[in-house]
């Protein structure tokens, strides 16, 4: 018995990388098709394979270093969103906190590598067999905004996920001097993401984004960066975006004029919001509920009621517990990006904030590696992975 637990010590620490990004890979895979008009029919002991392996992954990584501090963060990471995940029915949530903790050593470069291994492949796939005629292709009529092409995504919403999170992860492993070839890229690829499929949540991400690493070149070649003043900015934005969410939530309830007008730009958001607050209870663990939303078909539902904004999402649906866990999260991961000088990782993770408030891909596998940063180390060499494992 002990020399097999010493074999498998040896196998966890030998293969550390490689397994994590074969259980990463083979998630982001099943979670990726499901977002899209193919119909792949995966086995149902699919996810439980990864779920195990997963599961056994992480003991291997704790006999290989035993540590008090991982214990603990198994323990208040992982349980919630397992219990969260098992209670509320949404099972994704169990995966997404096994990978946040199974994330830990592992260098973010290589998680966002892997990312785009399997999404940029897989997305130009997609959009292939939608112009071949192999993946229906769903095309939205909208009476003031035009057709909007799904590109053999479930909706064109998803479409532009896709490639807003793609982008994003593209600026954050490729060199500094690409950064512009980047932006010229990206601008054509907002502007026909606009005309053809109405994108503006990406668009305006977009365009946000941009404008900040603008400002960021500039701020750094003419004053330079002061990495606790940026975490504060960073906060305090994040902290706004969170309240307002629920905080126009309210105003719509009270009827406010102006809410209402803004309700409509943002194409009824806030009446769901609204909505959700007034017919649900926050509960610690979450709970489910039943959404109607237009995605997979064009053919509108007269029942529609969709929760895209994250936070009230995550809030409502996952529960409070799981809600307070994932914004301290999200700062913690901001704060290791700047302290590793990540600026531009930092940013995106930021416009991934933003875009949260107008879609509900936070915390979804298929579109968000960044919140498996938290606990990656942010450097792919080794000697300094080895000296970071102490703040891992």
């Amino acid at each position: 018995m002990m020399l097999l637990i010493g074999n498998y010590k040896t196998f966890i620490e030998k293969y550390n990388k490689e397994v994590f990004s074969i259980v990463y890979i083979f998630l982001l895979i099943h979670f990726f098709w499901g977002t899209t008009m193919i119909q792949i029919h995966l086995p149902r002991c699919y996810t439980w394979i990864c779920l195990v392996v997963l599961l056994g992954y992480i003991i291997g990584k704790i006999l290989v270093e035993p540590n008090r501090k991982y214990l603990i963060i198994m323990a208040t990471i992982v349980a919630p969103f397992i219990i969260s995940g098992l209670l509320s029915g949404y099972h994704e949530l169990m995966y997404v906190g096994l990978l946040i903790a199974a994330a830990k050593d592992i260098p973010i470069d290589r998680i966002l590598k892997d990312y785009l291994m399997v999404c940029i492949p897989f997305l130009l796939i997609t959009i292939l067999g939608s112009q071949i005629g192999i993946v229906e292709n769903l095309i939205y009529p909208s009476l003031y905004r035009g057709n909007r092409i799904a590109y053999g995504f479930l909706s064109p919403t998803d479409f532009c996920a896709h490639v807003l999170f793609i982008i994003l992860v593209l600026f954050s492993v490729i060199k500094k001097k690409n950064y512009w070839k980047m932006a010229l890229i990206s601008v054509l690829i907002a502007a026909f993401l606009y005309f053809r499929c109405d994108g503006r949540t990406t668009v305006a991400s977009l365009l946000i984004f941009l404008t900040g690493i603008a400002i960021c070149y500039i701020i750094k070649k003419w004053v330079g960066l002061n990495k606790r003043i940026e975490w504060l900015l960073v906060d305090i934005c994040e902290s706004f975006i969170v309240i307002a969410s629920f905080v126009l939530g309210w105003l719509y309830q009270l009827n406010n004029k102006y809410i209402i007008g803004l309700n409509d730009v943002l194409s009824d958001r806030l009446k769901y919001i609204a909505q959700t607050m007034s017919t649900y209870n926050i509960k610690l663990w979450g709970q489910y509920i039943e959404e109607h939303g237009n995605g997979g078909s064009i053919i509108a539902k007269d029942n529609y009621f969709f929760i895209d904004n994250s936070f009230v999402r995550c809030m409502y649906e996952y529960g409070a517990i799981v809600f307070v866990l994932v914004i301290v999260l999200i700062f913690m991961a901001q704060k290791k990006m700047l302290d590793n000088e990540k600026y531009i990782m930092c940013l995106a993770f930021f416009i991934v904030t933003i875009a949260s408030f107008a879609e509900h891909h936070l915390l979804e596998i298929a579109y968000n590696p960044f919140i498996f940063s938290v606990f990656a180390c942010m450097s792919n060499n080794d000697k300094v992975i080895m000296e970071e494992k102490r703040i891992c």
